[in-house]
């Protein structure tokens, strides 16, 4: 049974330092590359507008990917036992929920529709006519 549940760790220390570089390649670089898009954002003919850089994208996607959490989560798991980082990956999932709660709150009943990971990143979405 303890052989079984290692590998069923390293699977997930695979999966979730791979689902790490595709929200960082999808969600960080391919805005800088194409200069406020994604595929989404481009078929929906919406994009980015404001100070479009690694930092602010970065810090847009603590807020709306939790990217921050897949990081420590992957630092977390070599340093610490399996108890504390279950506990501590359970709090910053919480922690991540309520940011979307709030953000997405912050976005219905804000004139301006900005949400928290608008207002930290220096970016907008806009439409694109």
């Amino acid at each position: 049974m303890n052989f079984l549940l290692q590998i069923i760790i390293k699977i997930e220390i695979i999966l979730l330092g791979f689902n790490t570089l595709i929200v960082i390649f999808y969600f960080i670089i391919i805005p800088i590359i194409t200069k406020g898009y994604t595929l989404g954002m481009y078929i929906t003919g919406i994009k980015y507008e404001g100070q479009i850089n690694i930092k602010n994208l970065f810090l847009r996607n603590i807020i709306t990917t939790g990217i921050l959490q897949m990081i420590v989560s992957l630092i977390l798991v070599y340093l610490v036992n399996n108890k504390i980082y279950l506990t501590i990956s359970l709090f910053l999932g919480i922690i991540q929920l309520l940011l979307v709660i709030i953000s997405a709150f912050m976005i219905s009943y804000r004139k301006d529709l900005k949400g928290i990971q608008d207002i930290i990143s220096n970016i907008n979405i806009i439409e694109v006519k």
